[in-house]
């Protein structure tokens, strides 16, 4: 199945990758509790890879990466003038992470990400970032922001950059043709 993008192999006794080497357009792996797993030299030339868990440990926790993301809206407060919209940039380098939040701004209010792990991620941070009460222009209520876009890009499994990206309410626009 040459067009795999998500594969996800849980308690199994095998510890042999070499069959994944030739799914190239994998882009999610998730090999869970695989204790006899030894060599993932197999998995060095899927050059698609954004996403690899091993085992009962992610190097770079989701929760965590939300929680940053959550911090950085609420360290923001009413500056940005809320409602606001929140691009984030994930994997990259860190130059290319700061471009990527400035292009998830871009995204229209209402497009999910196309990628349901991003997609389930955006959800989740617009729940937390709401709940903190900031409000329209900071005044408390429900709504400090409207939406939360996500594009990721490969990244080294070492590091994770992260750039969040906050609209102001100058950023806010609608057009029409006549």
């Amino acid at each position: 199945c040459p067009k795999l993008e998500y594969l996800e192999i849980q308690s199994t006794a095998t510890s042999d990758l070499r069959p994944l080497a030739g799914l190239t357009n994998l882009r999610h792996l998730n090999i869970g509790y695989i204790f006899s797993l030894t060599d993932i030299t197999p998995l060095y030339n899927l050059t698609e890879l954004e996403r690899l868990w091993i085992g009962a440990y992610d190097p770079v926790p989701r929760e965590q990466v939300e929680e940053n993301i959550v911090q950085a809206v609420s360290r923001a407060g009413s500056n940005p003038c809320p409602p606001i919209v929140v691009g984030v940039g994930l994997g990259g380098d860190f130059e290319y992470s700061a471009i990527l939040a400035k292009r998830a701004l871009l995204r229209p209010l209402d497009e999910d990400n196309t990628d349901p792990y991003y997609a389930e991620m955006e959800h989740s941070i617009l729940k937390k970032v709401n709940k903190l009460g900031i409000g329209p222009q900071g005044l408390g209520g429900r709504v400090t922001a409207l939406k939360v876009s996500i594009l990721a890009s490969p990244t080294h499994i070492a590091g994770l950059p992260c750039a969040v990206n906050i609209n102001c309410h100058v950023t806010r626009h609608a057009s029409a043709v006549l």
